[in-house]
């Protein structure tokens, strides 16, 4: 179901140790030997390299080959059968083989290690992407919550809201105790709930690992924030346990996924609960789906990789966390496009603006207008000088007049935007400065008295 939990912290038993080299009890040595072989990976783990390790054995023998010590034709025929039956993890089963193999004390040669790469990568060719389970959203979470009708299905939704919130996996879901859960309120939505995982499959030593949420029902999101809170679900399912006559050493989750509690028994009533709420596609969903929707909830509330990966309780050196906030980070896709234009446009005006300055020979106290065209650069302003403000703002003429002292005039009021650069050269004959204009009404483009006239203010 999950990784043993932790030893018992007791000092080691010198007799115990003399017992054990007792020729008599070698019995008792094979057993320790096993136990010590089973905890070298996590449970997960070791199920799954036993399974492999069987169809490996089944096929080298239907092939009239020895499953150990592995050959080359042992390898290049088991790869084959794999890839040609559709499985797609053919390469584990490959790696599984190769490492049982050390284990009982053979190695592969240079010749078989070559053949091998060769090999996996024969396997991997074309492969394609694989098929991930969708995560389960706040949607998903909310509809299952409003579709509970009986006492069972409200504990299992709020067992599904915990396991979100706390990326649980779901063997560390149907491994809480409950006294593994602490709340410091009541279930009306207050304070905040504790998870301690106990174990978990990189926690090897089984300090156990603690992890907290504040109540979300203060968010401005109504029944969502009620129904999706950590604080409130925690609470409810504690209450409805203890109303069942649990006790604190027992499963928080009970028998609400199958009398056989584990992982299998949690995917498949998740599938069941969600089509029951509507939700299409509901055999899409695994028991990884919770943990999975819950790191994008947390990415797409602005938590970045590094805190995810902590709270989720990931090893440092795991990329698991960057393939589940992928989509999460890529939300706003759409967006991004106009973001980078935006940027480049602010990247040209702040130019442009420093260019005007220059062409005013203004510092930057004196100047506050953006924007200037390259060629404009250092020319002198004079009498005949045309002053083009991009973009026109109301209040543009008023503020010049009473606050800087500058005539305006409209002399070139009827000229559109179109080609107005040209046009106002042909009309007046005189050098032209181009500049953008931002915040005229809240900062004066030029001092009191500076003496520059200003004959038109028009928008390119």
């Amino acid at each position: 179901m999950t990784d043993s939990p932790a030893r018992p912290a007791v000092r080691g038993d010198i007799r115990k140790v003399r017992w054990y080299l007792n020729p008599q009890n070698c019995d008792a040595l094979a057993e320790a030997r096993r136990s010590l072989q089973d905890n070298e990976f996590a449970v997960s783990t070791t199920k799954s390299a036993r399974s492999r390790l069987k169809l490996w054995s089944e096929i080298c023998r239907g092939l009239d080959l020895p499953p150990f010590p592995v050959t080359t034709e042992a390898l290049e025929s088991v790869g084959a059968v794999l890839k040609a039956s559709g499985y797609r993890s053919a390469v584990s089963y490959l790696d599984t083989a190769v490492s049982a193999n050390s284990r009982k004390g053979f190695t592969l040669t240079q010749v078989q290690r070559e053949a091998l790469r060769r090999i996996k990568r024969s396997l991997k060719r074309g492969l394609g992407a694989p098929r991930r389970a969708r995560p389960v959203t706040p949607a998903d979470l909310y509809a299952m919550s409003r579709n509970c009708r009986r006492p069972r299905e409200k504990m299992r939704s709020d067992a599904y809201t915990l396991a979100a919130w706390f990326l649980l996996r779901g063997g560390e879901l149907c491994c809480l105790r409950m006294q593994d859960v602490i709340t410091n309120g009541s279930s009306k939505g207050c304070g905040w709930v504790e998870v301690t995982v106990s174990s978990s499959k990189v926690d090897i030593q089984g300090l156990g690992q603690t992890r907290k949420h504040g109540c979300g029902c203060a968010a401005e999101a109504g029944a969502l924030g009620r129904h999706l809170c950590p604080v409130r679900a925690a609470g409810d399912l504690l209450q409805a346990r203890r109303a069942q006559g649990a006790g604190q050493s027992d499963l928080l989750v009970g028998d609400l996924f199958g009398a056989d509690t584990g992982k299998d028994g949690l995917k498949e009533v998740l599938r069941d609960d969600l089509a029951a709420a509507g939700i299409t596609l509901a055999r899409e969903y695994s028991m990884h789906s919770l943990r999975r929707g819950g790191c994008q909830i947390l990415a797409r509330a602005g938590l970045d990789r590094s805190q995810i990966r902590a709270f989720g309780r990931w090893a440092k050196d795991s990329s698991c966390v960057d393939i589940y906030i992928e989509d999460a980070l890529l939300a706003r896709s759409n967006t991004f496009a106009k973001e980078g234009i935006s940027a480049e446009v602010e990247i040209a005006d702040e130019a442009g603006w420093q260019g005007a300055r220059r062409a005013l020979g203004k510092s930057t106290e004196e100047a506050d207008i953006e924007g200037s065209d390259a060629d404009d650069v250092g020319q002198p302003i004079t009498e005949d000088t045309v002053v083009i403000v991009v973009p026109p703002i109301p209040q543009a003429s008023t503020m010049l007049r009473r606050d800087c002292g500058i005539a305006v005039s409209d002399d070139l009021q009827n000229y559109g935007a179109r080609n107005v650069r040209a046009e106002a050269e042909a009309e007046l004959a005189g050098s032209v400065v181009s500049m953008g204009y931002a915040h005229w009404a809240s900062r004066p483009a030029l001092p009191p008295g500076s003496g520059v006239q200003f004959d038109r203010s028009v928008a390119l």
